[in-house]
């Protein structure tokens, strides 16, 4: 497994992508925020979103994998245990959903909307994948590898999901199209604002609902 010791040895394509998601972000960020990124993984996308909002916000990982390259934000850094006694204006969820099955993903946003102040907003950035498309993967995959591939498949999207992991790449992962992820947002008690594309991905901005308005 390659690694890289300093955000500037990634590879410039990889480096230039997050730049520009970090860029479209950062025009639905309210100025003053208290904003916190939920699986910021090693942190290249916060780190730009910070220089392009001119101002430093929370993170949190499974693992502090962010302060191998961002030891500055170890005052930033919040326990995912300790963010029950937090509560944020703003939350990012980027690139996290593909990697939890429904029952999780659906536990995480009610752990989220726990944690946002009443109206706050949570924004989910995805990869949107239509359900004729991902009907087609699976039947072509099915097709040309052995009988046992589907239960294969499934062992792979489990443990990813159990050890909260993901791939280089997210072709093993949850995909969901864009209706799909509003009727869980809203099953969440979450209301939809907005959904914005970017270059690379789709987004959802959400406010949050009191409980009995959901």
């Amino acid at each position: 497994m390659q690694t890289y010791p300093n955000y500037s040895d990634f590879p410039s394509d990889w480096r230039d992508q997050k730049r520009s998601d970090a860029e479209f972000i950062s025009r639905f960020i309210s100025k003053d925020a208290n904003l916190l990124s939920f699986g910021c993984g090693i942190g290249y996308l916060e780190s730009c979103l910070m220089e392009s909002i001119g101002q430093t916000f929370h993170v949190t990982d499974f693992s502090p994998y962010i302060l191998n390259y961002r030891p500055d934000l170890k005052s930033k850094f919040i326990a995912i245990d300790d963010l029950s006694n937090t509560r944020f204006s703003q939350i990012l969820l980027n690139q996290v959903t593909y990697s939890l099955n429904e029952c999780d993903l659906r536990e995480l946003l009610n752990q989220l909307h726990n944690c946002l102040e009443i109206r706050g907003t949570l924004i989910i950035g995805f990869t949107e994948t239509s359900s004729s498309f991902r009907a087609w993967t699976f039947h072509i995959l099915t097709r040309f590898f052995p009988k046992n591939f589907s239960a294969y498949l499934e062992s792979i999207r489990n443990n990813l999901s159990k050890r909260s992991q993901v791939t280089k790449s997210q072709g093993w992962g949850y995909h969901r199209s864009n209706s799909e992820m509003i009727d869980i947002s809203v099953a969440m008690g979450f209301e939809v604002m907005n959904f914005s594309r970017s270059s690379s991905q789709s987004y959802l901005f959400l406010k949050k609902l009191p409980r009995n308005e959901s």
